[in-house]
């Protein structure tokens, strides 16, 4: 039973989906979209910048994550295995990606800040420095409680990303080491 509460089933998935990209700001939902169907940590997520992203192959490199330091400082660390890995990405998350880059140029600009260098983060705060972690889950769980879904946590997406593609290698036969998957 523990396994099932981890997990949105499918349907509740696209549904919490739908309901993020009403509700949420166009970076959170884009945010959630991109753990949601790549399986990346949040830590990681946070710590990209539009360098890491290959909008002609639909590639991005994960090669760092965000920790926490002395005083809640955050800063940028390696990824939990200490190795850098390229995914690939489908083309409706890079296409939402491709909406927040205009969208992020043209806000931070009203703010005076300048999203055109290649280090600029994916995803940031109003003052462009990272955001928090917990902010993540708030933004589910703002979700969840105004449309009455099933709360579960960003590491609930990851879980639903990978029983997901564990089904697809399963119907097409192909062999699979789920620790290799989540690079473990």
């Amino acid at each position: 039973m523990r396994v099932m509460r981890t997990f949105i089933l499918v349907k509740s998935w696209v549904t919490f989906l739908n309901h993020a990209e009403i509700h949420l700001d166009y970076k959170a939902y884009a945010l959630l979209r991109l753990i949601a169907y790549t399986g990346m940590r949040k830590s990681e997520a946070l710590a990209l910048t539009w360098n890491d992203l290959n909008l002609v192959d639909n590639e991005l490199t994960i090669n760092k994550a965000i920790g926490r330091g002395k005083n809640t400082q955050l800063y940028l660390k390696s990824t939990k295995t200490g190795k850098a890995r390229t995914i690939k990405i489908d083309e409706t998350t890079v296409s939402i990606l491709k909406e927040w880059k205009k969208l992020q140029k043209q806000k931070y600009f009203k703010l005076g800040i300048n999203t055109l260098q290649k280090s600029q983060l994916i995803f940031s705060n109003k003052h462009n420095a990272f955001i928090q972690p917990g902010q993540v889950q708030k933004w589910m769980y703002s979700v969840q409680n105004k449309f009455a879904l099933k709360k579960v946590s960003p590491h609930g997406l990851i879980a639903l990303f990978y029983l997901k593609l564990v089904r697809v290698l399963k119907k097409y036969k192909i062999a699979w080491d789920i620790q290799m998957l989540k690079q473990h």
